[in-house]
């Protein structure tokens, strides 16, 4: 499982009904081009809760990009309720 927060770009899933979306980096500092320290710390917390619960299952929690995608990876995209042009995000009230 990769958690992504440094942004992805996706089109035609069908968890965005096919439409195209700029999701934006994991930001809380205001600066979206680098992960400062509060946000390594957040990403770190992130990181350990997910791998926590997914231990039992002996999955792999990662934030490393994994060089390719297969039916066994999965890519969970840490971002904010919109996308960089302003449309709302797929599930954007989900949490």
């Amino acid at each position: 499982m990769f958690l992504d927060f440094d942004g992805h770009n996706f089109s035609g899933t069908a968890w965005g009904s096919g439409a195209a979306y700029s999701a934006k980096a994991f930001d809380l500092d205001g600066n979206p081009a680098s992960f400062g320290v509060s946000e390594r710390a957040a990403i770190a917390e992130i990181w350990h809760r997910v791998a926590e619960d997914y231990a039992a299952f002996d999955i792999d929690v990662t934030t490393e990009e994994p060089p390719s995608f297969d039916s066994y990876t999965g890519r969970v995209l840490i971002t904010s309720r919109t996308d960089a042009n302003g449309q709302a995000m797929p599930s954007s009230g989900g949490g």
